[in-house]
């Protein structure tokens, strides 16, 4: 898929996050990669959560607000003529490094 698609995408889906949706204040979702399809009839949106036990939480909250993240999409994308089923993804990735890093510091 083309990579400024996917930034755009992200840039949107950032927008909406930071100021069209309440995300509960307990718990800081971010958004790290967007993958569209070809044919962008679907996204998937890996996310990160802070802190990392509402990982599911912050999940749950996206799948349940999916209609208005799209809601809030549709005028930034009408040009597409298709509107991407989004997929949520959690990205781990900085916990396990956090992890890693904990790890060696035990071992030193």
């Amino acid at each position: 898929m083309n990579p400024q698609k996917n930034e755009q995408f992200h840039q949107y889906l950032a927008e909406i996050f930071s100021l069209e949706i309440e995300i509960p204040l307990d718990m800081f979702i971010t958004i790290r990669k967007v993958q569209l399809t070809s044919d962008l009839k679907n996204a998937k949106v890996f996310i990160s959560v802070l802190p990392f036990h509402k990982m599911e939480d912050g999940l749950n909250f996206l799948v349940k607000n999916k209609n208005l993240i799209k809601k809030h999409l549709g005028p930034k994308i009408k040009n597409w003529r298709v509107m991407p089923e989004l997929r949520f993804i959690t990205d781990d990735t900085e916990e396990k490094v956090s992890e890693v890093h904990e790890l060696i510091e035990h071992l030193s």
